[in-house]
């Protein structure tokens, strides 16, 4: 009899189990340290009589550390060779189950293996304000790069820039070539506590000292963080997470100026002579925007009246000073200097302005 109802306790156990549960949920998931505990619980009819109900021997396990840092990158940066502070923006979430609500990374940036160039002062700053710029009220963190973020849902993510600026044209490679790519990586590494020295958080593994099985007694430390986007390596399961963003540069305006000869062939007083400012975008795909040219009458020289002309210039408009800016091209002896503005040259194309001057 006794053979009979432990089969039938295994076939019910297969199909109809109540499972009791106790512990705290949270929105990231089951804490760490919470003890799990499963009874089933059979009941059943046999030769017509209905014994009481029989309960399996509880099973217990405490819930382990999962650590889970996840980087996202929120955008790349396009970037002009000589200008400094070009912004990575970049979101760190925290998806550990850690009881306390918060956990400690350390922060930090690998460089592109196989990009073009290295932008210069890289830094890592706190984007206080999640604008995804930098600000006056965030905080270079560089130095101190080791953070603490929360657990909780709907609050456990921050927000962090990479900072860096772009070295000048003229290097090897070019930052004035547009089409350069610097590319880096933000790096969240599970950290043992809030200083430097406390090191990065271990798991259970072997190779950080652990047996690598689980002990359902302990609470033991489990990475589970996907692979990321670091050069210098970041698998899956490796107490670390990574994304990457990259700096474009652009390309850097050319322009040149020249004067023609005065209408005598030669530059005697009264010849009037005609100056070009010539500005080519290298750049292929992207227009140029915004442009303005800015030139100032010369000494000994007077403004020849309505000869201000901006040509290839898409949306330019002339401006003339004479004691202050004004819209237009009318101007004479009082006339200081000339502009074209609000205009744009496309990719490969020119842009340029002329004016005449005769010589006092």
């Amino acid at each position: 009899m006794r053979s009979t109802m432990n089969k039938l306790m295994v076939a019910i156990l297969a199909t109809g189990l109540t499972l009791l549960f106790a512990g705290q949920v949270l929105a990231i998931g089951t804490a760490d340290n919470v003890t799990i505990t499963n009874t089933a619980s059979v009941t059943f009819t046999l030769g017509g009589l209905t014994p009481p109900a029989v309960s399996s021997p509880p099973e217990t396990f405490e819930v382990d550390t999962k650590v889970r840092p996840v980087v996202t990158s929120n955008g790349d940066a396009s970037v002009i060779a000589g200008v400094n502070d070009f912004v990575l923006p970049f979101t760190v979430a925290n998806e550990s189950n850690t009881a306390g609500g918060s956990d400690f990374f350390e922060l930090s940036v690998d460089t592109g293996a196989a990009d073009d160039f290295d932008m210069n002062n890289v830094e890592i700053w706190l984007d206080a304000d999640g604008s995804g710029t930098l600000n006056a009220g965030d905080s270079n963190i560089t130095g101190s790069p080791i953070v603490s973020i929360s657990n909780a849902s709907g609050s456990n993510t921050a927000q962090y820039l990479i900072v860096a600026d772009t070295p000048a044209a003229g290097g090897a490679p070019d930052t004035g070539t547009p089409g350069l790519d610097a590319v880096y990586s933000l790096v969240a590494t599970a950290w043992a506590g809030a200083a430097v020295g406390d090191g990065a958080l271990l798991d259970d593994s072997v190779a950080n000292g652990g047996d690598g099985t689980n002990d359902p007694d302990a609470v033991e430390v489990v990475y589970a963080d996907d692979a990321g986007t670091a050069a210098g390596g970041d698998v899956a399961t490796d107490g670390l997470h990574s994304a990457e963003g990259t700096y474009t540069t652009l390309a850097t305006l050319d322009v040149s100026k020249a004067a023609s000869n005065g209408t005598s062939g030669y530059h005697i007083p009264g010849d009037t002579v005609t100056y070009t400012i010539t500005v080519d975008n290298p750049d292929t795909v992207e227009a140029a925007s915004a442009v303005q040219i800015d030139d100032s009458i010369p000494a000994n020289t007077t403004y020849v009246d309505n000869s201000l002309d901006c040509s290839g210039l898409t949306g330019s408009n002339p401006f003339v000073n004479d004691g202050g800016w004004a819209a237009g091209t009318t101007g004479g002896a009082t006339t200081s200097a000339v502009r074209c503005t609000g205009g744009s040259i496309g990719g490969g194309g020119t842009g340029s302005m002329t004016f005449d001057v005769t010589i006092d």
